[in-house]
């Protein structure tokens, strides 16, 4: 039996930290894991999934729990908009903002 290849995504550590700020500890790496399953099918579907394709590819979500999900995404990320999806987040209004936030003194 051969595995199927699962594109290799990598998650910004600062969209990590961004989550946890917006979402809290419990919430925030929960969202982080989306945007990193949601890149991850979107690389391998080759286009932008909607919520019920991306449930049917990520295999061991349920429709009601990917609706679910991005009703999180959207909560933490409202500048995305009522139909941002993480995808949305490559954007340039993203990336500012993720530069604009300060980093902790060490």
């Amino acid at each position: 039996m051969t595995r199927a290849k699962i594109p290799r995504v990598r998650l910004d550590p600062q969209v990590i930290a961004v989550c946890i700020q917006r979402a809290g500890l419990l919430r925030g790496p929960m969202i982080a894991e989306f945007i990193a399953e949601w890149a991850i099918c979107a690389e391998d579907l080759g286009h932008e999934p909607t919520t019920t394709e991306f449930a049917a590819w990520w295999k061991d979500s349920s429709e009601r729990t990917a609706w679910r999900r991005i009703s999180r995404f959207r909560e933490a990320f409202p500048e995305v908009g009522e139909d941002g999806t993480p995808g949305d987040l490559a954007r340039a209004e993203y990336r500012e903002l993720v530069a604009a936030r300060p980093t902790p003194a060490r």
